[in-house]
């Protein structure tokens, strides 16, 4: 099997290096716009081969698009059906408007969307990890548009990766991670910027901080140009999710304000239930999920 990964950051790299585990006689190879990261990838062995998209195309047997979700939305439509036996897989953390560049292709069976749910908040191939996707789970969207066979492959190559599989629309698909993803990311920027933005006498002071401050805004360190085409892409979903986040910080700072101890333990016991209720579903709780 001759697998071509395009985007050699933190996804694509680990899921190359998984591949080299599991797979030890399978070609993988690879390329990535960025020429630093491609050389890294080789230099360190992340992938065998480098190739151009062309010769990506030529050449593989699967294709998996693992580049932010602005170059994925462009290229797709350009390599779907390009070689008519190839499958080509999708890892964007967006999937209603890529999913939507292919539709009409005659080619459609041959894509798969798919949305591992795994990542860190560093990213490129130096931040690669072989054991990134093990015991997290990938979300395949619209399955009934992509062929079985292919649908079939790509699910037999998760699994022995130990990848769980949902299945979701794509358009709920984007409904659920503005809330379950994308907006923890938003609000991580937000605060950062709220903490540090201008003010030196906490810059003085931060060693000062606890384990809190850390585990609230570790996602702040987030790639922008991974994200801003995410939040592009999703702003709908993510709007509205926002508005409700926005509703909740109203809501306490008046109660603060108003000094209203009862209500203002009943908002953080309400949380409390939301914290648990939401570890007791998802013990291993998931590291960044993109």
């Amino acid at each position: 099997m001759i697998i071509s990964i395009i985007g050699l950051g933190l996804i694509g790299g680990s899921f190359a290096l998984d591949l080299k585990k599991n797979y030890p006689d399978w070609v993988i190879q690879g390329f990535d716009v960025s020429a630093e990261n491609l050389q890294y990838a080789l230099i360190k062995r992340i992938i065998e081969k480098e190739v151009s998209v062309k010769q990506a195309i030529k050449s593989s047997d699967i294709i998996f698009l693992a580049a932010p979700v602005d170059q994925i939305i462009l290229m797709l439509p350009e390599i779907l059906g390009k070689n008519t036996n190839q499958i080509i897989v999708d890892f964007g953390s967006t999937k209603k408007h890529i999913a939507d560049a292919v539709k009409t292709s005659p080619f459609r069976r041959n894509y798969i969307a798919a949305h591992p749910m795994a990542g860190t908040e560093f990213s490129g191939p130096q931040a690669a990890d072989v054991n990134l996707f093990e015991g997290k789970f990938c979300i395949i969207c619209d399955k009934e548009l992509s062929h079985n066979p292919y649908l079939d492959t790509v699910e037999a190559i998760f699994r022995k990766l130990k990848i769980g599989v949902e299945y979701l629309s794509s358009s709920d698909h984007d409904h659920a991670l503005a809330y379950l993803s994308h907006l923890s990311h938003v609000s991580s920027f937000a605060l950062a910027n709220s903490i540090f933005s201008d003010k030196s006498f906490l810059d003085d002071n931060i060693k000062l901080s606890g384990g809190g401050l850390l585990s609230t805004i570790r996602l702040a360190n987030s790639n922008a140009t991974m994200w801003i085409p995410i939040l592009l892409q999703n702003s709908e979903n993510v709007i509205h999710a926002l508005d409700e986040y926005i509703d909740n910080l109203c809501k306490i700072r008046t109660l603060i304000q108003h000094n209203d101890t009862l209500n203002l333990g009943e908002f953080i016991h309400h949380a409390n239930y939301a914290y648990r209720k939401y570890n007791l579903r998802n013990p291993k709780i998931i590291t960044n999920e993109n």
